[in-house]
């Protein structure tokens, strides 16, 4: 049931919790004995390195409210550095929801994280593009320095 991308969607989200998937033909009647006696009936994920049940609630279990992008830099910032968003990498932000909402987070190749707002869609359009130093000036008052904190984040595939 479902397309192959939700399949592999699937099969991301069960990884990251240190399960290996294998998605073979269903309808095989023999598939299962195949597998046991080791031939290739399928295509294996592998599990990865074990993601907490904090990450994995963000990343794979709630609905995002809204969409942000952001440039290259960030998009750097997030994946090599391990670096929290800051409001200076938001290029747009599309949606309405409050801080705290879970959000998509999309670089020049679609989404590549998902996490919790620091701020609400309204408050991060005025803020994108804007230094930390400048958020309190801008606002008005700052709940953070971050658009996203690192530890409300999670990357995906």
């Amino acid at each position: 049931v479902g397309g192959m991308q939700t399949k592999v969607e699937a099969a991301a989200a069960a990884t990251s919790r240190g399960i290996p998937v294998l998605i073979a033909h269903g309808e095989h009647p023999a598939v299962l004995t195949e597998l046991m006696a080791g031939e290739d009936v399928g295509t294996l994920f592998e599990p990865g390195e074990r993601m907490g049940s904090r990450k994995h609630w963000i990343g794979y279990t709630l609905r995002a409210a809204g969409t942000i992008h952001i440039d290259d830099g960030a998009v750097k910032a997030l994946t090599t550095g391990g670096k929290s968003l800051l409001p200076s990498g938001i290029v747009e932000v599309h949606g309405e929801f409050e801080r705290g909402a879970m959000i998509e987070i999309h670089g020049p190749n679609g989404c590549m994280a998902r996490g919790l707002a620091g701020y609400s869609a309204e408050d991060l359009r005025t803020i994108q593009g804007c230094s930390t130093h400048s958020i309190l000036e801008t606002l008005g008052y700052i709940h953070a320095p971050e658009a996203v904190h690192r530890d409300d984040m999670t990357l995906v595939d």
